[in-house]
């Protein structure tokens, strides 16, 4: 009888893991996203994958005025999905300063997500969609 739990218990916690590496992988990708900065539109496309067992977000190209400049930049460690909500620490610059904050994921569909959070009383949703590149 012990070894029929044991066995469940194997099996129950390796359905789990891999339900999470599922919703971990339903994010991986390229994102797109544009901001207002000092009047001028910026778009920033970030991936979306895991290194070293943790699902991050990196910059990868900002372009602005038709100028578009590669990047690496982690803005998001720790990612983790479940049902299509998530959470994360958002890596943010401001002023000089840098910033972990926490932030929530949710994905409305499979082209959109939407990253919220609150910085100092600043609260915002951003919405990126999934692009080629």
């Amino acid at each position: 009888m012990k070894s029929i739990q044991l066995l469940i218990l194997i099996l129950a916690c390796t359905l789990g893991h891999q339900a999470h590496a599922q919703n971990q992988e339903k994010l991986h990708g390229h994102w797109k996203t544009t901001y207002d900065y000092q009047g001028d539109k910026v778009e920033v496309t970030y991936q979306i994958k895991t290194e070293a067992k943790k699902t991050q977000a990196r910059t990868v190209k900002m372009s602005m005025q038709g100028q578009s400049e590669k990047d690496d930049t982690l803005v998001m460690s720790n990612i983790t999905m479940s049902n299509g909500k998530g959470s994360t620490k958002y890596h943010i610059e401001y002023e000089g300063e840098k910033y972990d904050v926490d932030a929530k994921l949710k994905l409305v569909d499979k082209n959109t997500l939407e990253v919220s959070y609150d910085f100092y009383g600043y609260s915002d949703t951003e919405t990126w969609k999934r692009t080629n590149k």
